[in-house]
């Protein structure tokens, strides 16, 4: 898996980040790829959790997405 060039994590290392031991899904599952293929949304828990464990800003991310919208 390719490292986020801001973090230096990967998509293996967000998903140990993210979720307590009793939420992760098995190995053979990729959430990621359904994130980005558009076949699961994100609730607000998670993208907190994404936005914390990449670094990012989750308001100004989320201010973005309502200029992208309107």
């Amino acid at each position: 898996m390719s490292n986020s060039p801001e973090t230096g994590l990967d998509l293996e290392d967000l998903e140990l980040q993210l979720l307590p031991a009793w939420a992760r899904q098995s190995p053979d599952t990729n959430r990621f790829a359904k994130y980005e293929g558009g076949e699961r949304r994100i609730d607000v828990l998670e993208f907190l959790a994404i936005t914390r464990a990449l670094g990012a800003e989750p308001t100004r991310l989320l201010k973005a997405l309502i200029r992208r919208m309107t």
